[in-house]
C-alpha cells in the first residue's frame, strides 16, 4: 500500500511540474491561425505554409493565403544547405569522403591563397563555414545568374583569395556549399541532384522536394512578393539554377516536416548511427548552440524559409513564406524567421509572444522621395534650358554626350563586371538600383532632349 501511495504521489508531482508541455501537446489550431494571419497582415506576407512536428510525428500543417494548399512548393533558399551537409555526412560515415582532406583531393584545379601564400582548405572547413572564404565571395552575382550551370559556377570558384586563414574564423558563405556540392559529385560518382534524390529524398518519401529550381513539367512554385508603401508587389523572376547545393532546393512544409523528423531520429534510416561520431547539428551551426534549439534560415528575393528544432522538448517547426523585404521599407516587422520562433515558443509554453510591430523605415522613404524627385526636377530643368537656349557650343555638345554615355555605359558594363544580367541585380538590390535607375533615366532623358535640340539648331 505504501509503495502504491508513493507511486501515486510521485506521478502527481511529475504531472504538476510540467503543465506547459501538457498544455502545448494539444496545439490550438484557432490560436495558431489567428496569430500567424495577424503577423502576415502586418508584414504584407501574401502566402505562407506552416508545419509542426512533435517527436518525429507531424501534428499540424496549414497553408495561408489565397488558394493555399499543403502541397504548395516554395524555394527554400539556404535551408537547402542542410541537405548538402547531410549528404556529405553520409559519405564521410561511409568512408567515401574524408572531411580532413584538402578540397583539391576531389576538385582538381582548386587553389586557395591567404595573404599571397597558397594554403589548403579542408572539406570539413567548407561544411562548417571555417574555410576562410568570405560572405562577399559567396554573394557573387554570377552565382545567381538564371540559366548558369552548376558546373560553370564551380569553375568560376576554383581560384579563391581567402579573407581568413582556414580553420580560424567562422564566416557564412554560399561558396563553401557550392564547392561542397561539387565534392559530393566527385566522391559519390553521381550528379549532385541524383545523389540527393536516391539517398535522401526517395527513402524519406519527400516526393515534393527538388534539388534544383527546375521543376518537372506542369508543376509550379508559389510566386514571391515584397512589401511596399502601397501593399505587396509580386516579384516573379527566373530562379538561379547554379546554387542548388547552397540554396537552390524547392520543397513543401509537409516534406520539410519529414526532414525534421529524420533529424530528430538522428538520421535514421539514412545513416549508420554506429558510424557517426558527432551530432548532426554540428552541420547546422558553427559551434554547440547556447540552448537546445538548432535552426537554419534561408532567403531569396521574394521568399523566406525557416526550420527550427528544439532538441530538448521534441518540437520542430518549419515556416515557408512568399515574401521578403527587398526594398527595406520596414525597420521591424514579422518575418518567416520570427513566425517560426513564435510558433516554437507557443508549442513549448502555450502562449504566443507579442509580435514585432511593423514600423516603416522613414529614412528609406525619404531617400526614395529625394532621389526620385531630385532626378525628375533635374531632368525637367535641363530639358527646359536646352529648349530655351538659342546658341550651341562644344561644351553643350559634350554635356549632352556625357548625359547619354553614362547611362548607356552603366547598363552595358555593370552586368559584364558582375557576370550576370540586370534581372538579378534588380531583384536582389531593388532599393539601390531603383534609385540609380532614377538618376540614370534623368541623365538619359536630359541628354536625349539636349541632343535633339542641338541637332535641330544645326540643321
Amino acid at each position: 500500500m505504501k509503495k502504491t501511495a508513493l507511486s501515486f504521489i510521485l506521478c502527481f508531482l511529475l504531472l504538476a511540474a510540467a503543465p506547459a508541455r501538457t498544455r502545448a501537446a494539444n496545439v490550438d489550431a484557432g490560436v495558431i491561425d489567428a496569430s500567424v494571419q495577424f503577423r502576415m497582415e502586418q508584414a504584407q506576407i501574401q502566402r505562407l505554409s506552416l508545419g509542426i512536428v512533435k517527436d518525429g510525428s507531424i501534428v499540424y500543417l496549414m497553408s495561408y493565403g489565397k488558394d493555399g494548399a499543403n502541397e504548395d512548393i516554395y524555394p527554400i533558399a539556404s535551408v537547402s544547405k542542410t541537405f548538402t551537409a547531410f549528404a556529405a555526412r553520409q559519405l564521410i560515415d561511409a568512408g567515401i569522403l574524408d572531411e580532413n582532406a584538402p578540397v583539391q583531393t576531389y576538385l582538381s584545379g582548386f587553389s586557395a591563397a591567404y595573404q599571397g601564400s597558397e594554403v589548403n582548405v579542408s572539406v570539413g572547413q567548407l561544411i562548417r563555414h571555417r574555410s576562410g572564404i568570405s560572405v562577399y565571395e559567396g554573394s557573387a552575382p554570377f552565382i545567381y545568374e538564371p540559366g548558369r550551370s552548376f558546373e560553370d559556377a564551380i569553375g568560376r570558384s576554383m581560384q579563391i583569395d581567402l579573407t581568413y586563414k582556414p580553420g580560424t574564423v567562422y564566416e557564412y558563405s554560399n561558396t563553401n556549399y557550392l564547392l561542397l556540392g561539387g565534392i559530393i559529385e566527385a566522391a559519390s560518382g553521381q550528379p549532385f541532384e541524383a545523389y540527393i534524390n536516391e539517398h535522401i529524398l526517395a527513402p524519406l518519401g519527400m516526393n515534393h522536394t527538388y534539388a534544383n529550381t527546375t521543376l518537372p513539367e506542369g508543376m509550379v512554385y508559389v510566386h514571391g512578393s515584397m512589401p511596399s508603401y502601397t501593399g505587396a508587389i509580386p516579384l516573379n523572376y527566373r530562379l538561379p539554377t547554379a546554387i542548388s547545393p547552397a540554396g537552390g532546393f524547392m520543397s513543401t512544409a509537409e516534406d520539410l516536416c519529414k526532414w525534421i523528423a529524420c533529424y530528430q531520429a538522428e538520421g535514421v534510416p539514412l545513416i549508420d548511427k554506429a558510424a557517426s561520431a558527432a551530432p548532426l547539428s554540428i552541420y547546422w551551426v558553427d559551434e554547440k548552440p547556447s540552448d537546445s534549439v538548432i535552426f537554419h534560415n534561408g532567403a531569396l528575393p521574394g521568399f523566406q524559409s525557416s526550420m527550427r528544432i528544439d532538441t530538448a522538448s521534441g518540437w520542430g517547426v518549419v515556416v515557408l513564406g512568399a515574401s521578403s523585404d527587398q526594398l527595406g521599407i520596414f525597420q521591424t516587422a514579422p518575418t518567416a524567421y520570427s513566425i517560426a520562433e513564435d510558433v516554437l515558443v507557443y508549442v513549448n509554453e502555450g502562449i504566443f509572444p507579442e509580435p514585432s510591430p511593423a514600423v516603416l523605415d522613414a529614412n528609406t522613404l525619404t531617400a526614395f522621395s529625394i532621389i526620385i524627385a531630385g532626378s525628375a526636377a533635374f531632368m525637367i530643368v535641363s530639358i527646359v534650358r536646352a529648349v530655351m537656349r538659342k546658341t550651341k557650343s562644344r561644351a553643350k555638345i559634350a554635356r549632352s554626350a556625357f548625359c547619354l554615355a553614362v547611362p548607356i555605359l552603366w547598363m552595358v558594363l555593370v552586368p559584364v563586371y558582375y557576370g550576370c544580367g540586370w534581372e538579378w541585380l534588380l531583384v536582389n538590390g531593388p532599393k539601390l538600383n531603383i534609385e540609380l535607375f532614377a538618376v540614370l533615366a534623368a541623365l538619359f532623358a536630359t541628354g536625349t532632349a539636349e541632343m535633339i535640340v542641338l541637332l535641330k539648331k544645326k540643321w
